[in-house]
């Protein structure tokens, strides 16, 4: 596969589930340990304002313990809110290019509207260089 001009779209993963804002830290755990992910956009009003890995969830100290979601732990504690923001027609050599020079282990996918189209992480990039994609 030729990293240079294989486009995004081609190998990204799409429609990834989003989680809101406002939701708590647990239901981004649940999700992430259902669906085998380790990175979920974050939206508000139904656009992307960031982005929450389990990185990040895990350097929330303590976040499952009992009560802590009585607490108020919502996923804006956790997220990321520098997200790298690519486009379908991008190839996977100048998406990967970026992630790399921004130290991030993802990029979300849009379409040329904004509208989020898929999500393409550093394990897509493994998948591509062991041929398993």
């Amino acid at each position: 596969m030729d990293v240079s001009t294989v486009k995004i779209s081609e190998v990204m993963t799409k429609m990834p589930r989003c989680i809101e804002l406002h939701q708590p830290l647990l239901t981004a755990v649940k999700w992430m340990d259902e669906l085998k992910v380790r990175h979920l956009p974050v939206r508000e009003a139904g656009r992307i304002v960031g982005i929450v890995s389990d990185r990040d969830l895990g350097l929330m100290a303590g976040m499952s313990a009992p009560g802590k979601e009585e607490q108020g732990c919502k996923i804006e504690d956790a997220m990321i809110s520098a997200v790298l923001t690519v486009f379908e027609s991008q190839t996977v050599k100048e998406v990967t290019g970026k992630m790399l020079a921004q130290r991030v282990g993802s990029a979300i996918v849009t379409d040329n509207s904004g509208v989020i189209t898929g999500i393409f992480t550093d394990t897509d990039a493994l998948k591509i260089l062991s041929g398993n994609i």
